[in-house]
């Protein structure tokens, strides 16, 4: 009766049994959706000529960096001593 595609609750009329069971034995079988009836598409995979035809480069942006800024010791700044 899924094959036809009728709910469960249909079903449940036809068979005369509560629509709980008729639910239940439906998600046992995996038959719980109407989708899960529907054949699966097919993967579309696409083949490259060349190794390497499609390469992803990630760029991150950074913040802005400044030059005067150094790895120098907190309160050695602006003396002018290295």
């Amino acid at each position: 009766m899924r094959r036809q595609r009728l709910s469960g609750p249909a079903i449940a009329r036809q068979l005369r049994r509560p629509v709980s069971t008729v639910g239940v034995v439906l998600r046992r079988l995996g038959l719980g959706r109407l989708a899960a009836l529907d054949p699966k598409p097919a993967v579309v995979r696409y083949e490259r000529e060349r190794p390497g035809e499609l390469i992803h480069v990630d760029t991150k942006k950074f913040g802005r960096t400044c030059a005067s800024r150094s790895t120098t010791p907190a309160g050695s700044h602006g003396t002018g001593r290295s």
